[in-house]
């Protein structure tokens, strides 16, 4: 509700349990109407013109939302269970509630269930008992009630903010692309790497740089161990370990060249 807008009509539904249930019911309703809502109840009037069955009903009927105060005296009247010629104006109320309920075929948005002492909930009316119902016995217990008389609710729901495009997962490639199996003047073989060969050359010299590095490293110092070696036998020994390095480093300087070449085109 903002504050521009016309305050909630509330009407409180009630029995009259006692003259301290009275008196708390009355201090609620004075309190609302302190915080800015329409609300009325019964001790408000004296004797109204139209009589107190239609001022119930209209009460009922005009209200945008109506406080049903639950007791285990308001429920048995509202069930219609009380003593003969007790409590006919929360029986009257409770008839006009539950014919409300029934046309809307069970929908509540109007009617709210509040109880004034926490044993009061086991006396929630059975149609009302799917609500939300407030207990208002402690500070913070009437400021949720009075968010919902006037709907500001402490935590409402996000405005949706911008779509995300995420970026998409990387995916193993299986199947090589396939080349045309007889090229012609109609069908020209390809030129050039697909990016699939392409990533595939590179991942290989990736995987090779690192044992060229380390070989070449190797060489290097067995050439200088070679050099201030003095022992025949020993030095013997060395030459054939050098020639088997040397060997496989030219397998891997004349892989990665081919490689460095294939890229290169």
């Amino acid at each position: 509700m903002s504050i521009e807008s016309l305050p909630p009509k509330v009407f409180i539904s009630y029995s009259h349990d006692s003259a301290a249930h009275k008196d708390r019911v009355l201090a609620l309703a004075d309190r609302l109407r302190d915080d800015g809502i329409d609300c009325n109840i019964d001790q408000y009037e004296q004797s109204p013109l139209e009589g107190w069955h239609r001022w119930m009903l209209n009460e009922v009927e005009a209200a945008d939302l109506v406080l049903i105060v639950c007791s285990e005296t308001y429920d048995r009247r509202f069930r219609g269970r009380e003593e003969a010629g007790k409590g006919k104006g929360a029986i009257w109320e409770g008839g006009v509630i539950i014919q409300e309920l029934y046309d809307a075929q069970g929908v509540n948005s109007k009617f709210i269930p509040i109880v004034l002492t926490a044993d009061d909930s086991k006396f929630i009316p059975s149609p009302l008992r799917s609500a939300t119902y407030y207990r208002v016995i402690a500070a913070n217990d009437y400021e949720l009630l009075y968010r919902r008389l006037t709907n500001q609710h402490s935590t409402p729901k996000q405005e949706i903010g911008k779509f995300r495009q995420l970026d998409k997962r990387d995916r193993q490639q299986l199947f090589p692309d396939v080349l045309p199996a007889d090229p012609s003047p109609h069908n020209p073989a390809p030129t050039g790497l697909t990016s699939f060969q392409r990533r595939q050359l590179e991942a290989r010299r990736d995987g090779l740089l690192p044992e060229w590095e380390l070989r070449s490293e190797k060489v290097k110092r067995m050439r200088m161990a070679l050099i201030i070696e003095t022992g025949a036998a020993v030095k013997f020994q060395l030459e054939q370990q050098l020639l088997g390095e040397d060997a496989e480093l030219s397998k891997l300087t004349a892989e990665l060249d081919e490689i460095d070449r294939k890229l290169s085109q």
